[in-house]
């Protein structure tokens, strides 16, 4: 089991980089027009300062600002991690950005994290670059890439070069294209459920 989790979401929109600060997080629901359950639902894991000062002094996109009181947990979170750890027993820390993130946070820092999971997303140049030049970057970190074939807000090709990229910095890499757009599917969630257990 994970000690921390650390949340990329594109459903947190900032000026600037954002990482939650707060123990005690609410669970937020930001949508519209769905049935009365899923608003019932929370997911009452803690924060961790601590942990967020860490990932503070490792983050090379800038100065990074925490949350105190503002956000907690998104659907872009808390929809993917009930089905992963229904018992919110692991610490959840929210970052202001996407999947793109995730793979920075890969490619690009010194954070020995052991597993990242990128769902819909691409690897940007300077991230690339960075990874080409380090070769063996990808040496014991595991990852779970996975990308809708009908995506047309950031088509299939950047997972594909995505998955080159890890490929050639050595990652564990388990990689899966699936039957949708933009976003994740039920089967990807079940199969990164028994990746996580499994790894």
């Amino acid at each position: 089991m994970p000690q921390v989790i650390l949340c990329i979401s594109a459903h947190w929109m900032t000026e600037g980089t954002w990482i939650t600060y707060m123990e005690k997080q609410k669970t937020i629901h930001d949508f519209y027009g769905f049935p009365k359950e899923l608003f019932d639902i929370q997911y009452p894991a803690v924060g961790s300062s601590e942990m967020a000062k860490e990932i503070s002094k490792v983050i090379s996109t800038g100065h990074i600002q925490f949350d105190d009181q503002e956000w907690g947990l998104d659907h872009g979170t808390w929809s993917v991690l009930k089905h992963l750890y229904p018992k919110a027993d692991i610490p959840v820390m929210g970052f202001s950005q996407g999947s793109i993130m995730t793979m920075g946070l890969l490619l690009q820092s010194s954070l020995d994290l052991s597993h990242y999971i990128c769902f819909s997303g691409r690897t940007l140049p300077e991230f690339e670059d960075f990874a080409l030049k380090n070769p063996n970057r990808g040496n014991k970190r595991k990852v779970f890439l996975a990308h809708g074939k009908l995506d047309n807000t950031l088509p299939i090709n950047h997972a594909l070069r995505s998955k080159e990229i890890l490929e050639a910095i050595k990652a564990d890499l388990t990689y899966k294209e699936f039957d949708g757009g933009h976003g994740v599917d039920s089967s990807t969630i079940f199969e990164t459920k028994n990746w996580l257990i499994k790894k």
